[in-house]
């Protein structure tokens, strides 16, 4: 992923309408409800996952699950990159804001490992364990994109 960031981050304009927007309200310079906000919207972008996996899977569509994921993942990093290029700050406050807002993620992977060792059921085994690996990701993911600022390049 690091190998990749910045090529993303070049992609973002730190000049449009909804990172001017993010760079001029007072409230989002503030680690803690920037890190807030990112936790929220990590928040709202899983839920929105899994109600259309849930939708589809009512709906017997089972081959919209990659897309679904994909789709969610493209946004998800889309916006910390928005995020990334729109906060201005010190690098402590810019870890702390990251930490908060990928703790989202942490949090959920802790919540897949207490229902994996809690039950002992084979059968859900397997997806509870991918559920930890994939949120450990995602966590890891969230935190390298909102904290480690884009390099420029000189000369």
């Amino acid at each position: 992923m690091l190998l990749i960031k910045n090529s993303i981050l070049a992609n973002i304009n730190p000049k449009s309408n909804l990172s001017l927007k993010f760079q001029s309200t007072d409230w989002f310079q503030n680690p803690i409800y920037s890190g807030g906000f990112i936790f929220f919207m990590n928040a709202i972008y899983f839920s929105i996952a899994l109600l259309l996996i849930f939708l589809s899977n009512k709906a017997g569509l089972h081959f919209l699950y990659f897309l679904i994921v994909f789709a969610v993942m493209f946004l998800s990093i889309w916006f910390w990159c928005l995020i990334n290029v729109s906060w201005k700050g010190r690098i402590g406050e810019r870890i702390m804001m990251a930490s908060i807002g990928s703790s989202f993620y942490l949090l959920v992977g802790l919540y897949f490992l207490y229902n994996y060792l809690k039950h002992n059921n084979p059968s859900n085994a397997f997806g509870l364990l991918l559920g930890i690996i994939v949120s450990v990701i995602a966590c890891i993911t969230c935190f390298l994109f909102t904290a480690l600022e884009k390099k420029v390049k000189k000369g």
